[in-house]
């Protein structure tokens, strides 16, 4: 089967312009899919995450003596959920928390 230039000239035209559309669509999809509508809000004073949150500290004058947060499991898959903290020295997260320490004036 012989097929001439200007034939094959039009069909890799449209091939071409189908895998840029299928393309295009797949980008599309894994950004929609990569849940960038979560949400992660702290009010003042609050700490917020949408994955683990190792150390938290909130308040006024406190002092860390040992240097280093704890370890927290990092998570099985991208994590991005939506958390809110709105009290003052509240803390959220969308995973674990490893340790907080809340208030004024502690030493931890």
């Amino acid at each position: 089967m012989a097929v001439d230039l200007s034939t094959a000239d039009q069909l890799s035209s449209v091939v071409g312009a189908i895998v840029g559309l299928a393309g295009l669509a797949l980008s599309v999809w894994a950004l929609w899919r990569s849940g960038s509508g979560a949400a992660v809000e702290a009010g003042p004073g609050a700490v917020a995450a949408g994955g683990n949150i190792g150390l938290a500290i909130a308040g006024s004058n406190n002092r860390l003596a040992a240097p280093g947060a704890p370890s927290v499991a990092p998570a099985s898959s991208p994590v991005n959920r939506s958390v809110k903290a709105t009290g003052t020295g509240s803390v959220a997260a969308g995973e674990s928390i490893g340790e907080v320490i809340t208030g004024d004036g502690n030493d931890a």
